[in-house]
């Protein structure tokens, strides 16, 4: 019961942070990263692992990165904004989305794509369910029930 209450905690704060998201504007090696999303979509980086779509796009911006799963500076969503182009990490994630469907992630890496002016987020990713291109999916934080996330923001 403890480990529930602590992740309503942590989805009550990302959605209240996510409220504030969008009041600066995104930040320019953001909008670089989002471009080359959007040349890639139905196509397959590298190997088709998550993470590749990851190294594709810091890699091509000269983004300053450990190579491994530290994606830039990580960002205290109870306190930063959010934007299109920040990068999520999820581990051991079982998120249940509104329509009923569960994904489950041990580590999977995706990319926020699109914060529309509802708020709805869609995030880019690759290798979910065996299909080793680039998609873009709905994406519900508030649907966190297990495990967790970290956001990071692409640094030069």
């Amino acid at each position: 019961m403890i480990k529930i209450k602590f992740h309503i905690g942590i989805i009550i704060l990302f959605i209240t942070t996510f409220s504030l998201a969008q009041k600066a504007p995104t930040p320019e090696l953001n909008l670089q990263i989002v471009k080359i999303i959007k040349s890639n979509i139905n196509k397959t980086i590298d190997r088709g692992e998550c993470w590749d779509l990851a190294n594709l796009v810091l890699s091509e911006t000269n983004a300053k990165w450990d190579h491994q799963f530290g994606f830039g500076r990580e960002i205290k969503y109870s306190i930063d904004s959010i934007y299109a182009g920040d990068i999520i990490q999820f581990t051991n994630a079982k998120i249940q989305m509104a329509d009923g469907v569960v994904w489950r992630f041990g580590q999977h890496t995706a990319i926020i794509y699109e914060i529309d002016k509802n708020k709805k987020i869609k995030i880019a990713h690759q290798n979910v369910n065996n299909v080793r291109k680039v998609i873009i999916s709905d994406f519900e934080p508030e649907g966190l029930i297990e495990g967790k996330l970290k956001i990071y923001r692409p640094i030069k």
